[in-house]
């Protein structure tokens, strides 16, 4: 008897090849990881590192990523972490505080994205409402606990909660890197698995 389960981060797992099969519909958003914010923000180094390897990642496997950024002219620009693995093109200017502008709008539409991973800052404001307007507009979205914070612990826990609550998923780096490569005959595993343990140092 077949039951269905859950969403997977990217469509089309296929159980006989180990592998995903629609990789082109699936993009990396990495919200306002930006220069002045982030000395305020709980554990910024970390979620700075696991976005960064993240971006990584998803190059390896040809998957889109796209990040945003906060008035800038206030906050900065994105850190040399996010900037060193992304074109300028693809970094976004806002002041919403959702990060679906319209510009951003406009590139999940022409590449017919359909499952939003997201990384960034605030858990509790510009994440929680940017998963709230995905969400509404029928995308998959999955946001990555260990990659997403606030001013506080606090704050990230509540905006975490009322992510799940709201019905998006939320995963971890390790579980996409893993989910990703799916075995260790994968050609990218041996460079995931050194990640993996810079991750865990």
């Amino acid at each position: 008897m077949e039951r269905e389960i859950g969403s997977f981060f990217i469509e089309g797992y296929n159980f006989d090849t180990k592998t995903y099969d629609n990789k082109e519909n699936t993009l990396l958003l990495v919200i306002d990881l930006q220069e002045k914010l982030m000395p305020a923000i709980y554990e910024s180094e970390k979620i700075i590192k696991n976005s960064k390897t993240l971006l990584k990642v998803f190059e390896m496997y040809g998957i889109k990523k796209i990040a945003t950024e906060q008035y800038p002219k206030g906050l900065g620009q994105s850190v040399s972490e996010i900037k060193e693995n992304l074109y300028d093109e693809y970094i976004f200017s806002k002041t919403s505080f959702d990060a679906i502008t319209d510009e951003v709008s406009s590139y999940l539409k022409e590449n017919k994205i359909t499952n939003v991973v997201i990384t960034g800052a605030e858990t509790h404001i510009c994440v929680y409402q940017t998963v709230r307007r995905l969400l509404f507009e029928g995308y998959k979205v999955f946001v990555v606990e260990d990659a997403v914070s606030s001013f506080n612990e606090k704050q990230k826990l509540l905006g975490l909660k009322a992510i799940s609550d709201m019905g998006a998923s939320l995963v971890n780096t390790e579980m996409l890197m893993f989910d990703l490569a799916s075995d260790a005959k994968d050609e990218n595993f041996k460079e995931i698995s050194k990640m993996v343990k810079n991750l865990r140092k």
